[in-house]
């Protein structure tokens, strides 16, 4: 499947059973193995919409994935009217509000679960200002974003924070994101 939307995060009072009537109501079948986790559910046309809790998060997510970009898009539009989730400007504006740092860093963990499939540079900005923040609980929610998208852009701070970041979990969790980089070519 070579497009896929952004994955859009269920807002309170969203749960699992209005996002699965939402997804029936386009058609969808399944869940193909229901697991009351990861759920995959084919809709006619050739997509298949994901519902799935983010585990740094705890947030119910849904996202479109599909061949066709059109497609993908128009179910992802009707989703998103159905559902009402986190839009974009949305999680970049709660990062931007949010100064306290485990506000700040849950935040961030939300910026990296709800951005575009390709990050922009509001993105990019955001997350490599957190991975070099003097708040520890601002860098971890850095780190989880940055998780999620393998950016050159990222190497530097990570190359930093692998070598002199003062919590230790969080210095080998950026000597690993480094050791993936480097695998991939992009450190």
């Amino acid at each position: 499947m070579g497009y896929r939307s952004r994955r859009m995060i269920l807002r309170q009072g969203c749960d699992r059973e209005r996002a699965v009537a939402a997804i029936h109501a386009l058609g969808a079948a399944g869940p193909v193995v229901p697991t009351g986790l990861r759920d995959h559910f084919p809709v006619p046309g050739g997509v298949t919409v994901v519902l799935d809790r983010d585990a740094a998060s705890d947030r119910l997510f849904v996202q479109v994935l599909g061949d066709a970009e059109d497609r993908v898009a128009a179910v992802a539009a009707e989703l998103e009217l159905a559902l009402d989730p986190w839009s974009y400007a949305m999680l970049l504006d709660l990062h931007d509000r949010e100064d306290a740092a485990e506000a700040r860093g849950a935040a961030l963990t939300l910026l990296g679960l709800g951005a575009p499939p390709v990050p922009d540079d509001d993105f990019v900005k955001r997350v490599a200002t957190g991975l070099g923040d003097a708040r520890a609980a601002v860098r971890e929610g850095a780190l989880r974003a940055a998780q999620r998208y393998a950016l050159a852009a990222f190497a530097p701070r990570l190359q930093e924070m692998s070598e002199t970041d003062p919590d230790p979990d969080l210095r080998d969790t950026a000597a690993l994101m480094l050791d993936a980089y480097a695998e991939n070519g992009l450190a």
